[in-house]
């Protein structure tokens, strides 16, 4: 796999594993896994540049063109699953209100499906 490439994937799980990771076993089951996620994957990120730093390799290979994609292809994702929502093929993650998403109150929901009609054309 091209630089370019791992780079791209690397952003593309931070992205989704940001929006849609959850799990049973926190006290608040839809936010905190997230929370660490994101934070491992910065730690991540530091040391990838650290590396990226000391062998002289530019960031260049990484395009706003590959970043914008990402976020658009999560922001697709996530509208899929409120429509799945939306159809009762999945439960809601709040009991007074039938579309989330991924996360515990249609705010993240609402904000992520915004920041992906703000998007420019790719």
């Amino acid at each position: 796999m091209k630089l370019k490439d791992s780079l791209i994937f690397f952003v593309f799980s931070i992205f989704s594993g940001s929006v849609f990771l959850t799990s049973g076993k926190f006290v608040n089951d839809t936010n905190t896994p997230k929370f660490y996620f994101v934070v491992a994957a910065l730690l991540v990120a530091v040391a990838i540049t650290a590396i990226m730093y000391k062998k002289k390799i530019t960031f260049g290979v990484l395009s706003n063109r590959s970043i914008l994609w990402c976020i658009s292809i999560i922001c697709f994702l996530q509208a899929c699953y409120g429509l799945i929502q939306f159809a009762d093929w999945l439960p809601s993650n709040y009991s007074k209100f039938a579309i989330t998403g991924s996360f515990d109150n249609p705010a993240g929901f609402a904000a992520v499906l915004g920041m992906g009609l703000q998007m420019p054309g790719i």
